[in-house]
């Protein structure tokens, strides 16, 4: 992994050794923060020598995690103790961290995986090995057997995941009425599913691996847009604050997450019902029974025999949708295995006329430079500026702490994943103390909290303002 994380950096070690224009990734599951922790010695391997040199498959890590993960670990531990492991070297885990830091600080990469978040909390009983290039979007994949790619066939073929999303606006959503009338957005919702169903057939994709990952789970995602300026509209409705840095503001936090959990918790349970009713209709995927919804389990995580979870649905879409509900997934399964989640959308938000994601603004005015010209675009509630809480405002680990959560509230209810970016003012983190405890901060408290995975850490420069470098999948 140490020389993985130098591969984007061209100013140190060999040139041949180097890949710039890789997005690199790194996946880290819960038991290696014990070693951090503690600050014990970990052991980085090669796994291919555990189970193939070896033949100890027992001990095989890939299609694992959580404890039995550990206890996997620690057996291959014991191995190299007794001396029967040639290669592997020892490590002290927080240099690992901090070569991760450091490359936060420089590319802005690498991504984040949190493996035990992704899949405790996954739709899918398959394991999820990573996320894609966005970390928005995850679910199970397996290689085709490459040997011969051209003859294969169907059941020894693989199948890779693919995006089929549709973003939504929240704020066009709030400004018509549809957040606060719940038979209202439940038939924008129903509407809206039936159209990324339909969009699954018509689709004609490149690789027959796409077309089999759509056959079995048909993988559709519901993305959002326009949290920031929702904050917005909603604190002056109301005369009260809704925002990310509830802290400074010295407002009460509960309000915005209860905000959060009213729009996202509502929206994600009539997916739930929206998708069953699909199946009602035209039937259930193959991956339904790979998935946890066959054993009344939502998300990944709420399930229909628990009282608690129970009465959150209630409370968010009504006893008679939830029997609606209950009552599909019984007799006919769901149509759709992974139904949200949350995409950057950097350029799809400007046509859109809001901000980006579920992120605050960078500020209230964005120049863009474009090959026809500079464009100029302002916060559509910019007569309400005074609202937004933009990132060139943020100024203190608690301003990062109050969007962490906000972050954590919002997966509570995206069974997919979030590009939980995250954009430092160094006007205000301008010493590498400050900054190396920003960093532990959020992957600390996002860990913990559930999020899934970490995407850019963007920069704001002293004196300047931010450039933002997107690959075109990820901004388009």
């Amino acid at each position: 992994i140490l020389d993985f994380l130098e591969v984007i950096d061209l100013d140190i070690g060999e040139v041949t050794k180097k890949s710039p224009d890789v997005f690199t990734q790194v996946v880290i599951p819960d038991f290696f923060f014990k070693y951090v922790n503690e600050n014990k010695t970990f052991y980085l391997i090669d796994l291919h020598e555990i189970t193939h040199i070896l033949g100890r498959k027992d001990l095989d890590l890939t299609d694992t995690y959580g404890e039995e993960a550990e206890k996997r670990y620690n057996g291959i531990v014991k191995l190299i103790e007794e001396g029967k492991v040639k290669n592997y070297k020892r490590v002290n885990p927080r240099e690992i961290l901090r070569k991760i830091f450091y490359y936060w600080g420089r590319k802005g990469l690498p991504y984040i995986f949190f493996e035990d978040n992704a899949n405790i909390f996954s739709p899918f009983e398959e394991k999820i090995y990573s996320a894609n290039l966005c970390v928005e979007n995850f679910s199970p994949f397996r290689n085709t057997d490459p040997q011969d790619l051209y003859c294969i066939e169907e059941e020894k073929l693989g199948y890779i995941h693919t995006c089929n999303i549709t973003n939504v606006n929240l704020l066009a959503l709030y400004g018509q009425g549809y957040l606060k009338d719940t038979e209202k957005l439940k038939e924008f919702v129903f509407h809206l599913y039936e159209y990324m169903d339909n969009l699954i057939d018509i689709t004609d994709l490149p690789v027959k691996e796409s077309k089999k990952h759509n056959r079995i789970y048909r993988t559709v995602t519901a993305g959002f847009m326009g949290l920031a300026d929702l904050f917005v509209a909603k604190s002056v409705e109301d005369g009260r604050y809704y925002g990310y840095r509830w802290t400074s503001r010295r407002a009460n936090g509960e309000d915005t997450l209860r905000l959060v959990e009213e729009v996202f918790g509502k929206f994600a349970f009539l997916a739930v019902l929206a998708s069953s009713r699909l199946a009602r209709d035209r039937g259930k995927p193959e991956g339904f029974e790979r998935s946890k919804y066959k054993k009344g389990i939502l998300l990944g995580r709420y399930n229909l025999s628990e009282e608690k979870d129970r009465k959150l649905i209630e409370k968010l879409i009504g006893k008679e949708n939830l029997g609606q509900l209950e009552d599909n997934l019984k007799s006919y399964g769901i149509r759709n295995t992974l139904l949200l989640n949350c995409p950057p959308n950097t350029s799809t938000s400007i046509l859109a006329g809001v901000s980006a994601g579920v992120m605050p603004a960078f500020s209230l005015t964005q120049v863009e430079d474009q090959q026809t010209g500079l464009f100029v675009n302002f916060v559509p509630l910019y007569k309400y500026k005074w609202f937004y809480d933009t990132y060139t405002n943020f100024s203190s680990h608690t301003d990062y702490e109050n969007l962490t959560n906000i972050i954590a509230q919002i997966q509570r209810f995206v069974d997919g994943g979030i590009s939980f970016e995250v954009t430092v003012n160094h006007n205000f983190f301008d010493t590498g103390e400050k900054l190396t405890t920003l960093f532990a901060l959020v992957l600390s408290l996002a860990r913990r909290k559930g999020i899934k995975a970490l995407y850019y850490w963007r920069h704001i420069l002293k004196d300047k303002t931010v450039e933002v470098e997107e690959c075109e999948s990820c901004a388009n």
